[in-house]
């Protein structure tokens, strides 16, 4: 009987001296997992305050524009070039439509506009394209930097995090004698994730803030760009739409001009002289309406 106790006793002894010793393995472990979150939060804190190393993030954004406006460079000095030829043809067809006299003049000038405007009107959309590619480009170059910049940071933060929360919310499991340990693991755990990554989120910040100032400053440029094509065209258009309107003018007098055999013939034809010009001159504007230049249309994801 005092055999079978004493054995008894020293299962016992075993039982706890095993749940003591599991118990101090998952309190180093979670010890380490802190301690790793502890050296993610002073990394952090140090790319944050680090200005020489924010300074070379910001060279990165601009680098990686320089290498898109390069890459396009070639493309859209050739567009350039076309549509300045395009635009002195139609700003000479424009002016030879207005200058001629005679409805058969007219009529063949404003057949020369017509044709002129509308290879104007393609180069003018196919440098448009070139440019909401590049800002597609240019857009897509600074989120890599940025996403370089801190992401693999903030993934190694919320890794170490995430092991800390594992190993520390098992220690919950193991009895009163540790629960002290494990409440002041917690609140480490819980500072020291909150500092890796508010600093990060602090970097990531900069890095954005600065990106979306030279995304915004190439863009205006390019609109500006885009506003002076549109409003040369309009204006050649108008120019074109005078050509119209005397042609309609010259067309109401060669049908006033005809003979009448009644006056309700009369007035009928002049209404429809009258109808005529309406027609063209509506036909006109609404052919030479252009179409909105605006880069900021969804070609592509931003």
């Amino acid at each position: 009987m005092q055999l079978l106790v004493r054995v008894l006793a020293i299962c016992v002894l075993c039982v706890e001296a095993s749940d003591h010793a599991r118990a101090a393995s998952v309190l180093q472990r979670a010890e380490k997992a802190v301690s790793e979150l502890e050296i993610r939060c002073k990394s952090a804190k140090a790319l944050a305050g680090n200005k020489t190393t924010i300074a070379e993030f910001e060279a990165q954004l601009q680098s990686a524009v320089a290498q898109i406006e390069s890459s396009l460079q070639k493309r859209r000095a050739q567009l350039t070039d076309r549509l300045h030829v395009t635009q002195k043809k139609a700003r000479a067809a424009a002016h030879h439509a207005n200058s001629v006299n005679g409805l058969a003049n007219i009529t063949a000038a404003l057949d020369e506009a017509d044709v002129a405007l509308a290879a104007l009107r393609n180069a003018s959309n196919d440098l448009h394209a070139l440019e909401r590619e590049q800002r597609y480009q240019v857009s897509k170059a600074l989120q890599v930097v940025r996403k370089n910049a801190t992401g693999l940071a903030q993934r190694f933060a919320r890794r170490a995090e995430h092991i800390a929360d594992m190993t520390v919310d098992s220690l919950y499991n193991m009895g009163d004698a540790i629960e002290d340990k494990a409440d002041r693991l917690t609140d480490q755990r819980t500072d020291f994730a909150s500092c890796a990554l508010d600093a990060l989120e602090e970097v990531d910040n900069q890095v954005h803030d600065r990106a979306e100032k030279i995304e915004q400053h190439g863009s205006e440029s390019l609109q500006r760009d885009a506003d002076n094509r549109q409003d040369l065209e309009m204006h050649l258009q108008r120019e074109v739409q005078r050509a119209v309107t005397r042609r309609a003018a010259l067309e109401a007098v060669a049908l006033a001009s005809l003979p009448i055999q009644d006056s309700g013939a009369y007035f009928g034809a002049l209404a429809l002289t009258a109808f005529t010009a309406a027609a063209c001159t509506a036909f006109i504007m609404m052919r030479s309406r252009p179409a909105s230049s605006s880069l900021n249309s969804p070609l592509l994801p931003q």
